[in-house]
């Protein structure tokens, strides 16, 4: 990999930044902007404003806890939603790591390779379809491996310990213990050969609030086709509807709603 550019990538945890001292250290930075259905990375806005106020060229991950493809395409609706307001170049990155397997076979949802892969293109796909951002994987190489070599898109890879990444990326994050001026924690260091999406800073960003008026849309017909019987019952409904690519608990949730 050449080694162009170097970043960090943060989140509320690396706590206060002083992003003047950053600016002359890191060409770019990588910001966590929320995580799960609804949360908000609490100093989100701050780090967007300090990489914006210094010329910081950015991106932004957001951490997932979907346990299926429609929470997935939600978390990415809502990534876009938070990056709508600073409009960062690099792109939006999908990040789904330990936690986010113990979360969801905590919650009965299922561990498969092929599940996880679903998760992850469910969000990069809605990324890709609804906004301009460039859709980037966050991955480790044990996870690339067992759950993601299909997809093709842009990666981060996070490879700690080796003069160079085993698997092809854009970003590289080499170590988690770096030391940046402005920055009172240990901090992710990362290299890049080229920053993906740098050429967004000036490109129609689609309405958001109707992009979350199509889904909502799509899914309450769902469930009014099942209610009329269209995917069956029982057994056959569930066969069905994950046959043509839909959570079933999620539709049958709404049809119970709307049946009530």
């Amino acid at each position: 990999m050449n080694k162009n550019f170097i970043g960090i990538d943060v989140s509320t945890h690396n706590g206060e930044i002083e992003w003047d001292k950053v600016s002359s250290e890191v060409n770019f930075a990588m910001i966590r902007c929320g995580y799960g259905k609804t949360g908000d990375d609490k100093r989100f806005i701050e780090n967007a404003e300090g990489c914006k106020k210094f010329g910081i060229p950015f991106g932004v991950y957001y951490f997932s806890y979907a346990g299926n493809n429609v929470e997935a395409e939600h978390e990415a609706l809502r990534a876009i939603q938070l990056a709508d307001r600073f409009k960062p170049q690099i792109g939006i990155a999908f990040d789904f790591e330990d936690d986010s397997l113990r979360y969801i076979r905590d919650k009965g949802y299922s561990t498969s390779t092929e599940n996880i892969e679903y998760i992850a293109k469910s969000f990069l796909d809605v990324i890709e379809k609804n906004s301009n951002y460039t859709p980037i994987l966050y991955t480790n190489v044990s996870y690339y491996k067992k759950y993601y070599y299909n997809l093709t898109c842009s990666k981060w890879l996070a490879q700690w310990g080796v003069n160079e990444p085993s698997v092809d990326c854009d970003i590289w994050q080499y170590s988690s213990k770096g030391k940046v001026s402005g920055i009172f924690s240990f901090v992710d260091l990362n290299y890049a050969d080229k920053l993906p999406g740098l050429h967004n800073e000036n490109v129609y960003y689609k309405n958001i609030t109707e992009i979350f008026k199509k889904y909502e849309e799509k899914y309450y017909k769902l469930a009014k086709e099942t209610i009329n019987g269209k995917y069956g019952n029982g057994a056959e409904r569930v066969a069905r509807l994950k046959s043509l690519g839909y959570d079933y608990n999620f539709v049958q949730a709404i049809v119970n709603k709307l049946v009530k």
